[in-house]
C-alpha cells in the first residue's frame, strides 16, 4: 500500500511539475502579453494618425507659404490645399479620410459628405452624447491639437457602430482644424 500510495505521490508531483510552467505561461500571457501588446498596437494607431495630419499640415504650410509670397491669392491657396486633401483616401478601399472644419465649427472640407461643406456641425454627436467637432475645437483650442475618442459608424454601414480615435491640429493661419480618424 505504502508503495502504490508513495508512486501515487510521486506521479501527481511530476504532473504537478509540469503543469507549472505551462500555467505560468497562460497567466502571462493572460495578463501581460496580451494587454502589453494591445497597448503598443493602440499606440502605434496613435503614432500613425498624428503623423498622417502632420503631412496634410504641411501642405497646407506650403500653401500658405505661396500665399505669403504673393504667388497665390488666398482663396488660391486654400482652394488647392482642399482639394488636395480631399484626395488623400487611405485604408482599405481608400474609405479613410482627412476632413477639415474651422472653429466654429462648420465643416470646410470632407470628402465623403460634401454636402456638410459649409455646415454648422456643432450639435453633431456620437451616439453617447459627445458633441465630436466641438470637442475638436476645444482640443485644438487648448492645446493646438490632440486626439479625441468616440464612437461612429463603421465606414458604409449604418448599424454598426465602433470606437474610433481621431487625431485634430490646429492651422492657425487659416483657422482650420485638420483631422482624420481611424477605428480602434
Amino acid at each position: 500500500m505504502f508503495k502504490r500510495l508513495f508512486s501515487q505521490s510521486l506521479r501527481n508531483k511530476i504532473l504537478v511539475i509540469g503543469l507549472l510552467p505551462v500555467l505560468f505561461f497562460v497567466l502571462l500571457t493572460l495578463f501581460y502579453i496580451i494587454p502589453s501588446y494591445r497597448d503598443d498596437l493602440y499606440t502605434e494607431k496613435e503614432i500613425m494618425t498624428e503623423e498622417m495630419v502632420n503631412v496634410a499640415l504641411n501642405i497646407a504650410a506650403e500653401y500658405h507659404a505661396r500665399e505669403q509670397t504673393g504667388e497665390l491669392s488666398t482663396e488660391e491657396a486654400q482652394e488647392r490645399t482642399i482639394q488636395i486633401i480631399r484626395a488623400m483616401t487611405f485604408g482599405e478601399d481608400d474609405q479613410d479620410y482627412f476632413w477639415i472644419n474651422d472653429f466654429h465649427p462648420r465643416i470646410v472640407m470632407h470628402p465623403f459628405r460634401p454636402d456638410l461643406e459649409g455646415e454648422d456641425v456643432s450639435g453633431m454627436q456620437d451616439p453617447d452624447g459627445l458633441n465630436l467637432f466641438v470637442e475638436f475645437v476645444e482640443v485644438c483650442r487648448r492645446e493646438g491639437g490632440g486626439f479625441v475618442p468616440y464612437q461612429w459608424q463603421y465606414y458604409d454601414d449604418t448599424t454598426r457602430i465602433e470606437p474610433k480615435l481621431s487625431y485634430v491640429s490646429s492651422f492657425e493661419p487659416w483657422e482650420w482644424i485638420i483631422g482624420t480618424g481611424v477605428y480602434i
